[in-house]
């Protein structure tokens, strides 16, 4: 019975011997995995990477390849920053960040869920940009339009309207420069301030300077009128074909419209538009009444003066209603050769474009319309294009422009020599200007009180016109696509085919099938004369002579 009974009892102990086992084998098993998954978590907090000269972002995305941490950062943040290299080998995360973020302005923060989170550093939040508005006034009290307020050392700046206001976007710690014609230039610290009005003085250092009035020259500072006066030095930097184009946005109160067509001439108000025939200024160059001055290079301007007053401008009567732009041309300095060689490049762009609807804007407004008629709904199967049409007829526009003038002064003669060259592209596709130019003054002092001499200008234009206007791309809806191969280009729906066509199809149909060409001489010679004390006898002979010829064809249309 007791050994019966001690079986027994052995017998029912195995099966919790074995449990014992198992769970201290589970056990094991469990500390074993808690170890690799230590380990493993450990190796993870540790970066070893090796990468040369790429960009931040993707260095990041590397990073998280290989390893918990995450990153947290705005785009705008890392966008052109410069490039870095990186190569660690089991380096904690606070050496890598410091390695990459070294020059950069960037900062960063470790959270405790492994999340690095990136911002600017203190220093480069300091300067925030805020908006600065203001008035602009005259020492009387009037408001000025046209000012220029730009950023100091910066080409960031605006004009006054004509009510004299402004607004800029600017650097809180910027210095706003104000400067106008006539008028001592203003600068002005912005020190977080939201409204800045500047009273602008007459600039008293130009006060002696003589400038061209109707009847003669006068002192600046016994005017009494309006006048305004550019140099000729900041005409010569624009690049513009024609000179008017450079004095936009210089002179309060002249307006100047330029077209974008090359070789265009700008549309120009002084005083409003009248009841003359033309609301266009007369122009004066040395003495001589010109209706436009598309044959001076700018290069040889010396100055422009703007006659607005009615006493100035008396003496060209009904032509003068709409003010007067007088001109002086260079001529050699006394005693002085000089060569002078100016070039420039230029780009003009079309930076307000017209916000146009793109195509499921079209539908569904087309859609909305035909229903408002109850008119059976338009199929759209043909019509699956999205197209801009704006975008595909403008381009920017390359201008360059050189110089070569050559003068020469004795105590007999005086000789100045200009020749110029201008290529001018149009914002539209396929325009082009080409301008040739040259100039030649001459003057001959005979005696003390006796001098003849010259002044002939000449120049020869050819100009390509676009092919496609701005207006029918406008128009075009767009839901047409572009072409369907080279030789072949959609046709408009049916609702516009009779009033609009393909704008490319048009533009690279009458691509160069029409050229303008032209020449032109303006010349004249005089005779001067003085005697007795006070007087001055003087004759010229003046002519301008034109001549222009244009040829084109018009192509078979695309099928």
């Amino acid at each position: 019975m007791k050994k019966i009974g001690a079986g027994s009892v052995f017998k029912r102990g195995l099966p919790s011997l074995k449990l014992l086992l198992i769970m201290k084998l589970t056990m094991l098993l469990l500390t074993v995995a808690c170890l690799h998954v230590s380990a493993h978590s450990y190796s993870q907090d540790r970066i070893t990477l090796n990468m040369k000269t790429v960009e931040l972002k993707k260095i990041f995305q590397a990073i998280e390849k290989s390893s918990d941490y995450r990153f947290l950062f705005d785009e705008g943040l890392v966008k052109g920053k410069p490039r870095v290299s990186l190569d660690v080998q089991n380096a904690d995360i606070n050496q890598v960040m410091a390695i990459i973020l070294g020059n950069t302005g960037i900062t960063y923060q470790v959270m405790s869920t492994k999340l690095v989170v990136l911002k600017e550093s203190a220093a480069e939040t300091a300067v925030n940009d805020i908006q600065v508005s203001g008035k602009v006034i005259a020492a009387t009290g009037e408001a000025l339009p046209g000012v220029s307020v730009t950023i100091k050392n910066s080409s960031v700046g605006t004009t006054t309207n004509a009510e004299g206001s402004y607004s800029l976007s600017v650097p809180d710690d910027a210095t706003l420069v104000f400067s106008s014609v006539g008028y001592t230039p203003i600068e002005e610290k912005v020190s977080g301030r939201a409204v800045i009005n500047v009273t602008m003085q007459p600039a008293t250092q130009s006060m002696n300077e003589v400038v061209v009035v109707g009847y003669g020259t006068q002192r600046k500072r016994d005017l009494t009128g309006s006048v305004s006066s550019v140099k000729g030095d900041e005409l010569a930097r624009m690049p513009n074909t024609n000179p008017i184009g450079s004095l936009q946005g210089k002179v309060p109160g002249l307006t100047i419209s330029n077209s974008g067509l090359a070789g265009s001439s700008p549309v120009v108000r002084i005083r409003g538009i009248n009841s003359t025939n033309s609301a266009s200024p007369v122009y004066v160059v040395d003495g001589v009444l010109h209706d436009n001055i598309d044959f001076l290079n700018p290069a040889d301007i010396e100055s422009i003066d703007i006659l607005r007053d009615p006493s100035s401008i008396a003496i060209y009567g009904l032509r003068g209603a709409n003010g007067v732009i007088a001109v002086t041309l260079k001529k050699a300095a006394r005693g002085q050769t000089r060569i002078n060689l100016q070039s420039s490049v230029g780009v003009q762009t079309v930076q307000d474009r017209i916000n146009i609807t793109d195509a499921a804007g079209f539908k569904k407004l087309y859609t909305a319309q035909l229903a408002n008629l109850n008119a059976a709904p338009f199929d759209y199967t043909n019509y699956t294009a999205n197209t801009n049409w704006q975008d595909l007829v403008l381009q920017d526009a390359i201008i360059t422009q050189h110089n070569l003038s050559v003068s020469n002064s004795s105590d007999k003669t005086t000789t100045y020599l200009n020749i110029g060259y201008t290529n001018q592209e149009g914002v539209l596709k396929y325009n082009r200007f080409e301008r040739y130019l040259v100039r030649l003054n001459e003057e001959i002092r005979i005696t003390k009180n006796i001098k003849v001499g010259g002044d002939i200008s000449g120049y020869h234009y050819r100009n390509t016109p676009p092919g496609a206007s701005i207006t029918n791309a406008l128009w075009a809806a767009p839901i047409v696509p572009i072409q369907a191969d080279a030789d072949k280009y959609y046709s408009m729906p049916s609702f516009q085919r009779a009033q609009v066509g393909n704008p490319i199809a048009a533009l690279n149909r009458n691509h160069k099938n029409s050229i303008q060409q032209g020449f032109r001489a303006i010349g004249s010679l005089f005779a001067e004369v003085k005697f007795l004390k006070n007087f001055t006898w003087k004759s010229i002979v003046y002519t301008d002579l034109g001549f222009a010829s244009s040829r084109s064809y018009t192509r078979l249309p695309f099928t």
